[in-house]
Formats: C-alpha cells, structure tokens, sequence
C-alpha cells in the first residue's frame, strides 16, 4: 500500500495537462513537495465556521498529498468534525492525519518557506510564501484573495467556510502543477488554468437565505466521493436532525483516499454506506448495501427527496424515473462541476444528461474538484429544504474549479427535450 496507489485518480487528472512520459514519480513529487501553511487566529477558531473551514482545507489538501503546516492554537472543537475524532482541533488533526494516506502527516508550526500560505483572519506568521492569499466566509459566501478584506465574518453556519476550503484546497493543486509546466501539453492553456487566483468570490446562497438544520427524511444514492462530500458538509450543520438513506454496494478501496472525504485508510474494505453510517450525529443514516437498479438487486423504492452523486448517466435517468418532488444531482467531468435541480413540470435528469457516456478505467479525479460537487449539490438540497421558491434560470449550477473566479458559480436554465422519454419535454413546456 503507497501513496502511488492511493493517488492513481488524482495522476490520471494531472496527466490530462501534460505530455506523454511524465513518471509516476514525478508526479508524486511534485504533489508532496509542495508546502502549504495553514494559519489562523483565535477570532476565527472561535467560531464554527472557522474551525469547520480550517479542517476542511486541511483534510482535503492532505488527500493530494501535500507537505500541509499547521500553525492555530490546539482549541476545543465547537461542533462534530466527522472523520476527526477527539476534543480539541489538533489532537484531532494529528490522529487522523497519521489515518488518510500511507506514510502521511501534518507537520505544525512555522515551516520557515512555503509554496503558499492561507491565512485566516490576522495570525501572525513569518513565513516566507511563493504566495499569500488572505481567506474570509459569511454565511453563504467566502472570498479568497491576495489582499485581506476585513476581518472573519463566519459564525455557526459552516457553508462558506466550507467554500473556503474548497478554493484554497484548488490553489495548492495548482501549485503543484506549476512544478510541472516544462511537460505542459498546451503552454497558454496550462498557464491559464493553472495561474493562481487573484481574487475570487463564491455564493452558494441569497443571504438572507434560512439556515436549516431539519433535513427530514432524503435518499442519497451512491456513497462514492460526491455522496461523502454532501455528508461532510451536512454533518457540519450545527443542530443537524434528520434521516438519510444511503444507497451503495461497494466496498472502500485505496484509490478512494485521494477524494472521498468522509474516508479513512483504516476503513479501507469496509462496505461504504457502513462506513458513513458509522459518522452518524443528528442525521441518522441508514445503510442500504445495494446497487441502484443492479442486475439481480432487490428494488429499491426512492423517497419524495433524492440526492445523486453517481456517474453512471443510466442510474440518473433511472431515479428521475421514479418522479421524486426533489431530486438534486451533483457531478464532475475533469476539473468541471456540476450542479442541477429537478422538480415535477422542470426539465429532467434527462434534459440535461440526454446521452449516456461509456466511460472505461478509472476516472481522473481529485479532492478539492469532488469536493466542490457534494458542497454545491448539499447547499442546493438545503435551499430546498428552506423552502424558499427558486428562479428556473438557476436550474442547473456549474463551476470550474481551476478558475472559480471567473466561473464564479455561474447558474443557467435547462431547456425540456422536446422528446424527452422522462418529463414529456416537461410535458411539451407546460
């Protein structure tokens, strides 16, 4: 068991950007020796918000194997962190840091260099960074950047921390791939995508959106990356309640520790939805060990509401097939993501995924890209479950998660398929 192993999905998406003969090794490289400082005062460890956003990034650029630096006084934890386990935030880190890849840790204190440094709030660092960038969270929204833009405004509700992670966790991919530009297919394009961010933006929500706690009862088909990501991020609710079904029949592998954010090594084997089931707080999960719509598997009647982060195009169209009132799926395709939403009389699963991809092998595929997938899709749900009427034209939601600046979360409509087989081309547009 090596990290090579574990990172087979994350190679498979770096090598999309770069030649043919870049090693294994190489690219192992490049990933571990890039040091990132995480740093932060004790106004943003006061809240839950920080606290949820300093983990998050610092779990999530771990999964890619980075040199990741830790600089926060060791604070009791507010609120429930799954996976972590223990009182106070380092404790917690350092025992599960040492349980996520093979031959992995955090380091603490001050690295003296860093590649880049995230900064939150105004901890005082002496660090010298190739880069600094300067991270801040409402509510609903956050904003990264090279310049600081006032205090830490986060409180109890943990969605724009959480967005926080997701960008910064992008940044030290990036930087990453710097190291490996002299092997860039396309020079330009390799710069462009991989540039760092100057400033960037992300809101998952009007602000003035309700903050819901009371998921009720949902289905969540596939316990695989974007599945434990929507978990994560839910779990993190602060007076979370509710019931959510999980549907999945596969076990955890090793090339799953590179992306989904609920697992560790230890629970390498066990079946999934057990695994999730396992984390369970005030949303109670309940473990159902089956293929969706599998050869020779029982059927599986879906609930009103259902969450879908399976690839498998057919397995979409199977569940909107079941006409739930709700039905969200979330997705990736590389570095893009995507987010749509579905009720009866809108355009279907279908519309927006007419044709089904035959995909062979592995997926290329990291952390912070699935990451950002299971954040949309739950901050989707969670408006849902507000209650608050949402415009057509925001149907579907898509990000590219290499340039959240300038795909700042950008929504579209779905058109109907005027011959779509599921909704009638919602039934001929109403």
């Amino acid at each position: 068991m090596t990290k090579i192993n574990a990172l087979n999905r994350t190679f498979l998406l770096m090598r999309s950007d770069l030649n043919e003969g870049v090693s294994d090794e190489q690219l192992l490289e490049a990933l571990c020796s890039t040091r990132v400082l995480l740093a932060a005062d004790q106004t943003v460890l006061a809240t839950h918000s920080g606290q949820s956003a300093f983990i998050a990034a610092a779990t999530t650029m771990a999964r890619s194997a980075h040199s990741v630096w830790l600089q926060a006084d060791d604070v009791p934890l507010l609120g429930e962190q799954p996976p972590l386990q223990g009182a106070t935030m380092l404790e917690a880190l350092r025992e599960t840091g040492r349980d996520l890849l093979p031959d992995w840790s955090f380091e603490e204190g001050d690295p003296k260099t860093a590649d880049i440094a995230i900064l939150f709030g105004a901890p005082q660092v002496t660090v010298e960074a190739g880069l600094t960038l300067h991270a801040n969270a409402t509510d609903w929204a956050c904003e990264v950047g090279v310049s600081p833009d006032g205090g830490w405004q986060g409180g109890d509700w943990p969605m724009g921390g959480l967005a926080v992670a997701a960008i910064v966790a992008g940044e030290a991919f990036k930087t990453a791939m710097r190291k490996l530009r002299e092997h860039a297919l396309s020079p330009p394009l390799f710069d462009d995508l991989h540039a760092p961010v100057s400033k960037a933006g992300i809101a998952l929500a009007p602000p003035d959106t309700p903050k819901v706690s009371d998921l009720g009862s949902f289905d969540l088909v596939s316990a695989g990356a974007i599945g434990n990501a929507a978990l994560h991020v839910l779990m993190r609710l602060p007076g979370i309640c509710g019931i959510c079904r999980v549907i999945d029949h596969d076990t955890s592998a090793i090339t799953n520790l590179n992306r989904n954010a609920l697992l560790r090594r230890s629970r390498l084997n066990d079946p999934k939805v057990e695994d999730l089931a396992s984390y369970a707080n005030g949303l109670a999960i309940e473990p159902v060990p089956h293929r969706y719509k599998g050869e020779g598997e029982p059927p599986i009647a879906l609930g009103d509401v259902v969450l879908v982060g399976v690839d498998h195009i057919p397995s979409r169209w199977a569940v909107q097939r079941e006409n739930p009132s709700w039905l969200g799926i979330g997705g990736t395709e590389g570095t893009s993501v995507q987010c749509s939403w579905h009720e009866p009389g809108l355009a279907c699963a279908r519309c927006v995924h007419p044709s089904d991809i035959e995909r062979s092998g592995d997926i290329p595929t990291t952390a912070f890209v699935s990451y950002w997938a299971g954040l949309l899709l739950a901050a989707a749900f969670l408006r849902c479950r507000a209650g608050v009427a949402r415009p057509m034209n925001e149907q579907a939601a898509f990000l590219s998660a290499l340039r959240p600046e300038s795909w700042a979360y950008a929504y579209s409509p779905i058109l109907p398929l005027p011959d779509c087989p599921e909704c009638g081309g919602a039934r001929r547009a109403a």
